[in-house]
């Protein structure tokens, strides 16, 4: 597992990640220059909280999800 600064060097490397309390159903990523959250299959603009800077949680999904 992960904390924010190496789940965001994770996603500039092009990997996608996500958290465990997200229960896998979404993850972040950068797309076309922004940092992005992927929920139920639609894009958004990722606003990152306080539980997200703070979590220990983060891990980096395999390639192809």
């Amino acid at each position: 597992m992960m904390s924010f600064p190496d789940a965001i060097r994770e996603i500039i490397s092009g990997r996608k990640v996500t958290r465990l309390e997200w229960n896998n159903t979404d993850c972040g990523l950068l797309k076309d220059g922004y940092l992005m959250i992927n929920r139920n299959g639609f894009f958004h603009q990722w606003l990152v909280n306080d539980g997200d800077l703070l979590a220990l949680d983060w891990v980096t999904l395999p390639e192809g999800n």
